[in-house]
């Protein structure tokens, strides 16, 4: 099995929830797709209750979601758009960073949830698309337990203990808010040089809730093949995924710029995008 998946379970924080929002039918009405969810959110928080922040908010897409006010009361459908803020006042158990989340409906916002509520929903932050760039990939390894999800693909013919390139998601636990993406690029960094003669770390692009990384390992004690890796990481609101290609053999610069670029294509699935 590839090396990475020890390395983000390291940096995972607890583990996720299972609870989340009723479950709705194919049939549900959950009016139109929120399109200008982003602008919308943000200036919910400039003013009113909600006011009182550091930063930007980190905004994530919507997915569909049925809420319930008490278990007894009548369901609300519409879109639920998670936001993470970092909290100046108010009451001292919502100082910091906090997830709220606002529920939408025909593009108007028609619930708040505060971070009480958010903190027993597990949100999914499902990514895509894959890099599949052709029918060659097979799946060589998946397992799911406890909220940690590992699928890793290679090429046909091959496995995972013996592979010329691989594609590996990873779905695990949350990192702080408050600590940045590349600080968790540190942590990534000093555990390679615990096993590795060489490594070799770049970050190509980030955003509070994603980093794109460039990486190439050599005379690592476990794995001594040279490999070259580019790497996503995925801030969701309630967990931290990866998506990365590598590959043993040396990338030339086409097929570097290549696989960067299927990459840094994948995101959070937002289900106002067909897919």
């Amino acid at each position: 099995m590839a090396r990475v998946p020890s390395l983000l379970v390291a940096l995972a924080v607890g583990f996720l929830s299972t609870a989340g929002a009723q479950a709705a039918t194919d049939s549900t009405d959950f009016g139109a797709c929120p399109t200008e969810y982003e602008a919308a959110a943000a200036a919910a928080f400039k003013g009113g209750v909600l006011a009182g922040y550091r930063g930007d908010p980190m905004i994530w897409p919507p997915r569909r979601w049925t809420y319930r006010t008490t278990p007894v009361s009548r369901p609300q459908h519409g879109y639920l758009v998670p936001v993470a803020i970092d909290q100046t006042r108010g009451n001292p158990n919502d100082l910091g960073f906090r997830l709220r989340g606002l529920l939408f409906r025909d593009g108007e916002i028609v619930a708040r949830l505060n971070a009480i509520r958010m903190a027993n929903f597990d949100l999914g932050d499902l990514i895509g698309p894959l890099p599949l760039d052709d029918s060659s990939w097979t799946v060589g390894h998946s397992t799911e337990q406890q909220g940690h999800v590992v699928v890793e693909w290679v090429r046909t013919g091959e496995t995972v203990q013996a592979w010329t390139e691989l594609i590996t998601l990873l779905t695990l636990g949350q990192v702080p808010y408050e600590r940045p993406l590349t600080a968790v690029v540190e942590t990534i960094r000093a555990s390679h040089q615990r096993d590795c003669n060489d490594v070799t770390l770049k970050v190509l692009s980030s955003t509070p809730t994603t980093l794109l990384l460039e990486q190439r390992l050599a005379g690592c004690t476990r794995y001594p093949e040279p490999e070259e890796s580019i790497r996503k990481l995925f801030r969701g609101a309630t967990r931290l995924s990866e998506l990365s290609y590598s590959s043993r053999a040396p990338l030339t610069d086409e097929q570097r710029a290549a696989w960067t670029g299927r990459i840094d294509a994948a995101g959070f699935l937002s289900a106002c995008v067909a897919r």
